[in-house]
């Protein structure tokens, strides 16, 4: 894992994340009926995440294999709303609760022990 922070993102091996098998995956990014965030000030990436459709994930090799994947539970997260400090922290934490809120709600049956 690379944590030099000369890059202005960490990079984490495919096979790393495929054994971790998330059930959720947050990403900056939009859903395909969103319009792309402006480009946060400063972004020095080629290929920002925050531009992408976070459904790209469900169908590229690898990633469709984690579990996120496969039930569609790709949520984007706004990047202006985690990254930075400041007042909109609180409306990150709101969406974090939201997301996780609606997917504990999803899986209920399986939490409580239903079938």
């Amino acid at each position: 894992m690379n944590l030099s922070f000369i890059e202005p993102y960490v990079s984490v091996p495919l096979r790393d994340i495929l054994d971790f098998d998330p059930q959720i995956i947050l990403t900056c990014g939009h859903h395909t009926w969103q319009t792309p965030r402006p480009l946060c000030r400063g972004c020095r990436s080629d290929d920002p995440p925050c531009q992408r459709d976070v459904n790209f994930l469900t169908t590229q090799k690898g990633w469709r294999q984690t579990s996120a994947a496969r039930e569609r539970n790709i949520y984007p997260v706004a990047c202006d709303v985690l990254c930075r400090p400041g007042p909109r922290l609180i409306d990150g934490v709101e969406r974090l609760a939201d997301i996780f809120l609606t997917h504990s709600g999803k899986h209920a049956h399986r939490l409580l022990g239903l079938r």
